[in-house]
């Protein structure tokens, strides 16, 4: 057990140490001037009545000019569709289309065969940005090397307790996700602010090859664009480029939603993806065992479980730090504590039930 706990404490400082790194590496990128090209922003949507509009004010405030918003309603059972066309009166450049499928993929897929720019920018309808949110995505395309740029997503915190825990979780994942980009291994990225030369989606087939698998539009297509363009994913490391996305409303919400992400990952065939799923999922576990000893072991087996969990929460303060601070998202003592100690639990159950059943979402049940 000590040679275990050893090794993997090891290996978890390694790897945030590597995190840390290219997280840092994020920020020493210099974009080029261009031309402002045709921005096509897609919005796959269905039953988001009560918030689309806040949403189609933010596009329509952007400062950024050249650009055409196609929301794709799939198929709706709400006043989605009619909402967003009366909004949509003052505006000549945003469109309503009806997905020609079922499933975000689908709608992701319909909206980009009818979309005119050569750069492609996803988002979700539960999502709010600043006014200069395109204008930052557009100076990452300076480099006519780049096909991809993932963009950071923020959960907003309300009064609750339960809303600042999410926040700072999902900022470790984004932040994750942006450090490997930074060490040019990207694996993950989020659909709510990501974006593409359409050119490199129609080159690797877009979604044809995952369309049955529930999640995972981003993360997929990301990967075949790595595979397809070596080098040519950037993370958008600047706040304008942020994006703002609703905390899950239940613990049960959050759940479904988690499982229903991790449900993808069985389908990975990269191995930096594996790797990566493997070690945080055996870290996980070995942190648990390490609060198990806490209670139950004595003399060097209780110092060691106690160590591993002290220099777990230094190197993850070290890189998370710094990530909450991009996203704007304000750092909360409780919050890091509290989630030391649920996290590798929470990591271990979305894990084992992700492979094991499947969850509703939208009115509908996905499929893995």
């Amino acid at each position: 057990m000590v040679y275990v706990l050893s090794a993997s404490l090891v290996l978890y400082v390694v790897l945030l140490l590597l995190l840390i790194r290219g997280w840092r590496k994020l920020f020493v990128v210099h974009d080029t001037p261009m031309d402002e090209p045709l921005l096509s922003v897609i919005v796959p949507c269905r039953n988001e009545e009560a918030i689309i509009g806040n949403l189609l004010r933010d596009l329509g405030n952007q400062d950024y000019a050249n650009l055409e918003i196609c929301l794709v309603d799939d198929h709706s059972t709400d006043k989605t569709a009619t909402i967003a066309r009366q909004v949509m009166v003052n505006h000549p450049n945003f469109r309503v289309i009806t997905s020609e499928g079922e499933g975000k993929k689908r709608a992701l897929s319909t909206g980009i065969r009818h979309s005119r720019g050569t750069i492609i920018v996803t988002t979700d309808a539960d999502c709010t940005m600043p006014s200069g949110w395109l204008t930052s995505i557009q100076k990452q395309y300076g480099d006519p090397r780049v096909m991809m740029v993932s963009g950071g997503v923020s959960i907003h915190e309300d009064s609750s307790f339960f809303s600042r825990l999410q926040a700072m979780e999902f900022a470790s994942l984004i932040g994750s996700g942006a450090a490997l980009i930074g060490l040019k291994k990207p694996v993950m990225c989020n659909g709510a602010n990501l974006s593409f030369r359409k050119k490199a989606f129609e080159t690797v087939g877009g979604y044809d090859d995952n369309l049955h698998i529930a999640s995972g539009d981003d993360e997929f297509l990301m990967r075949k664009i790595a595979t397809a363009y070596p080098g040519s994913i950037r993370f958008a490391a600047d706040r304008q480029s942020l994006v703002i996305t609703r905390p899950s409303a239940s613990l049960a919400s959050f759940m479904r939603q988690r499982i229903r992400w991790a449900g993808k990952w069985k389908y990975n065939s990269s191995a930096v993806a594996v790797g990566v799923a493997l070690l945080i999922f055996f870290f996980q576990c070995t942190f648990i065992t390490s609060l198990v000893l806490l209670g139950k072991a004595a003399g060097m087996l209780f110092f060691l479980a106690l160590a591993v969990l002290f220099l777990r929460a230094v190197v993850e303060i070290s890189f998370l730090y710094p990530v909450c601070k991009f996203f704007n998202v304000r750092w909360h003592w409780d919050a890091f504590l509290v989630l030391q100690i649920v996290y590798p639990f929470y990591v271990v159950i979305t894990g084992l039930f992700s492979n094991l059943m499947s969850v509703n979402w939208k009115e509908r049940k996905l499929k893995w």
